[in-house]
């Protein structure tokens, strides 16, 4: 039996995870971390995915998710932002390594 991919969740403000548990059924492997704290989760585990939320496009992002991938090159990033960011915000998050941008 293959091990389950590890995600990594982060946010920023940091909120409560409401992922349906039939998705998560022995799939996925788990791990917490807030946004601030998800360069130290990177550098100690090795996750498959990493989950991140925002509340707004913020112009940090695409600095961070360059460090991050300089990390861990394999780790996808997916991000979730609570509003839309301009267009070439978009276009700036996915050129940094940010596999896909959910608003």
């Amino acid at each position: 039996m293959t091990p389950p991919l590890t995600l990594l969740l982060a946010a920023h403000p940091p909120r409560q995870w409401r992922l349906p548990e039939s998705l998560l059924a022995g799939r996925f492997r788990l791990e917490h971390a807030g946004a601030e704290r998800l360069e130290g989760s990177l550098r100690h585990h090795n996750p498959d995915a990493a989950l991140v939320w925002a509340a707004c496009f913020q112009d940090h992002l695409a600095r961070d998710v360059k460090r991050w991938k300089t990390l861990r090159p394999k780790t996808q990033f997916l991000l979730f932002l609570d509003a839309p960011p301009p267009t070439r915000a978009v276009v700036s998050l996915l050129h940094a390594g940010f596999h896909d941008a959910r608003y």
